[in-house]
């Protein structure tokens, strides 16, 4: 069991550096954010519609423009709506993006840097809570439990992968899902209190790349007032009026 589980893990690794590649002898023409257009040095997997716009609008930013100065144009000629508000993505990831260095599909050490990290703290984060829920660890109660808290941190190393596929490092979800993934981890509730400051950075930071991530937020301050955990429950409050101001200048 071991050595497959090693194996698959190898298998993995080999697919999250191994770039995408379409047929023989077909070169991918880029249209860049000026409208021209420039022949791609390497093969590499054609880009649907909506990473196109988001690989155009990180492209932009880069070359020092405002991203509410470009996006609806950059709508218009992808036929893409404006309303409601939520059809054009919030700009967070945008310029996180455009700082790392990310460039359509093509590999870059500090975005991979980043995406391997984030993988290796929910992963870590995860084996600590799962210690924490079932007795593992120096208290463990038996090598049953042990043994789940294993599978179950191999299955999240799983799951935590797909955040190292570099086709998709523009893809809004796959950096909210895996800071969701996070915060949950980070989050040790109890009665009338608890630890929820590092879930609360993960989560707004989530929520600030996509709103998709409210109803989390929701749901953890749902709880904390079930737990009559003042502190807390005042904390998402004011995560979700923040979030609610900054929607609304979007």
């Amino acid at each position: 069991a071991r050595a497959l589980l090693l194996a698959l893990i190898a298998l993995l690794i080999a697919a999250a550096l191994t770039p995408l590649t379409v047929g023989k002898g077909e070169v991918a023409s880029v249209a860049t954010f000026a409208g021209t257009q420039a022949t791609a040095a390497a093969k590499v997997r054609p880009r649907d519609d909506d990473l196109k716009l988001y690989d155009i609008a990180i492209a932009r930013i880069r070359h020092g423009e405002n991203y509410y100065a470009f996006i609806a144009d950059e709508h218009r000629k992808a036929s893409y709506p404006l309303r409601p508000g939520v059809a054009v993505r919030l700009p967070t990831l945008a310029y996180i993006d455009a700082a790392l260095g990310v460039e359509s599909d093509q590999p870059r050490l500090l975005p991979g840097m980043v995406a391997v990290a984030l993988m290796l703290a929910v992963i870590w984060a995860w084996w600590r809570r799962l210690g924490d829920e079932l007795g593992a660890g120096e208290q463990a109660k038996s090598e049953q439990e042990s043994q789940l808290r294993r599978f179950g941190t191999a299955l999240m190393f799983l799951g935590a992968s797909l955040g190292l596929n570099v086709y998709y490092f523009v893809l809004h979800e796959l950096w909210a899902g895996m800071l969701i993934a996070l915060a949950f981890a980070l989050h040790r509730p109890r009665d009338g209190g608890g630890r929820w400051l590092a879930a609360w950075v993960a989560a707004a930071l989530a929520l600030a790349i996509r709103e998709h991530v409210l109803p989390f937020v929701l749901l953890l301050g749902a709880y904390a007032l079930w737990r009559r955990a003042w502190a807390e429950a005042l904390g998402w409050a004011a995560l979700v009026a923040l979030f609610a101001a900054g929607f609304a200048l979007h």
